[in-house]
């Protein structure tokens, strides 16, 4: 049986305010709607680690141990880091990813898997469009983090 969101929220005096206009106050003054409770993040546990888990990711997974981009190879800055990448439904580390506007960490979204990714770069490739190649290479690192995963929980 489907359940059906109320229309209206109570503030913490009690008082019916229906959710219209994303407000954030109560129609009473002084008086302050109460707070959308998220979802767990897991993830945010494992960036709290720092930048360490990371780079032995990429290590582990990927065979990378000068902190280059673990998808396409590109050598990391000397005045920064590279985007620490982690699977957003598991928490996991992934690897280290290049980034900016035009960086693989920026195109793996949360739903890109490994056989999401395949499929893009399939269109991409039949469409002739010129990013294909890197679309093949965020397939690649996606599988070889869901092999070394899965193999991992089949020795637990």
């Amino acid at each position: 049986m489907a359940t059906v969101a109320r229309k209206y929220v109570l503030c913490k005096n009690g008082h019916r305010n229906d959710r219209t206009g994303g407000r954030t106050r109560c129609a009473e003054p002084d008086c302050r709607l109460p707070l959308r409770k998220l979802p767990q993040q897991r993830h945010k546990l494992i960036l709290r680690d720092g930048y360490e888990p990371f780079v032995r990711a990429a290590v582990e997974i990927h065979g990378v141990t000068d902190e280059s981009c673990c998808v396409c190879g590109k050598p990391r800055p000397q005045e920064s880091h590279w985007d620490r990448d982690h699977d957003h439904i598991t928490g996991r580390a992934r690897g280290l990813a290049c980034r900016g506007n035009q960086g693989c960490n920026i195109l793996m979204a949360k739903w890109v898997s490994a056989r999401t990714a395949a499929g893009i770069w399939d269109a991409k490739q039949f469409a002739g469009e010129p990013d294909a190649d890197r679309w093949l290479m965020i397939a690649a690192y996606l599988a070889r983090c869901e092999a070394h995963y899965a193999k991992e929980a089949d020795v637990a």
